[in-house]
């Protein structure tokens, strides 16, 4: 199935279940904002993602400390507004975070690892 939807945020997506993900999303056409404590093993990752022809950006944070998460927004919110008029043209629109949030449990809960089943809007 193949979704046109921009933009998603993959926390833990260094490695494991979030690096499974953000992948997952980006086979799918999302462009993912990978974010893991690990800048290095986030940077493998959005590798991974780009070469689904799709945006991947990496940024280091910690999602258990809120000063760290409003910086991740903050550096989020320069990389869209970085994107030329034209660029952010080619971008589908944003997915509904429940969306998202219904493809991750049917990734978990179904044992895929990193295939999407099934996404509904609920």
């Amino acid at each position: 199935m193949e979704l046109r939807y921009a933009l998603a945020f993959a926390t833990g997506g260094g490695g494991g279940l979030g690096r499974e993900i953000a992948v997952a999303l980006a086979r799918r056409g999302v462009a993912v904002l990978v974010a893991d404590r690990d800048l290095a093993a986030a940077e493998v990752t959005a590798g991974l993602v780009r070469e689904h022809r799709v945006g991947g950006w990496a940024f280091a944070c910690d999602v258990t400390e809120e000063p760290e998460l409003r910086a991740l927004a903050a550096r989020a919110r320069e990389q869209w507004a970085a994107l030329t008029d034209e660029q952010r043209a080619q971008l589908p629109p944003l997915v509904p975070p429940a969306v998202v949030a219904r493809a991750v449990v049917d990734l978990v809960a179904g044992g895929h690892a990193g295939q999407v089943v099934e996404m509904t809007e609920s």
